[in-house]
């Protein structure tokens, strides 16, 4: 029957596909988790998930990339003439 006539027009799916056989899984929420084709790909393998390899960066990381970026965008901020006119 194949999968484009299995799943009904308009879902969303994760589909993973090898010489003998597939693998396809409805994404039913937004919440659906960034990592399941990584996980899967890597269950198939026989490989711990990727999301406990995954290295966490600091909070500060975040915040000091932001301010930066914020600083270096300033002289191209256009909207910041917009508070002046008031």
């Amino acid at each position: 029957k194949g999968l484009r006539r299995t799943i009904s027009k308009g879902f969303s799916y994760f589909n993973v596909e090898w010489n003998d056989g597939g693998f396809a899984q409805i994404v039913e929420t937004q919440s659906f988790p960034k990592d399941f084709g990584l996980d899967t790909i890597a269950g198939m393998m026989e490989l711990e998930p990727m999301k406990y390899n995954r290295k966490k960066k600091a909070a500060d990381f975040d915040r000091g990339a932001v301010l930066d970026f914020l600083s270096r965008w300033k002289t191209y901020d256009w909207t910041l003439s917009l508070d002046e006119e008031h």
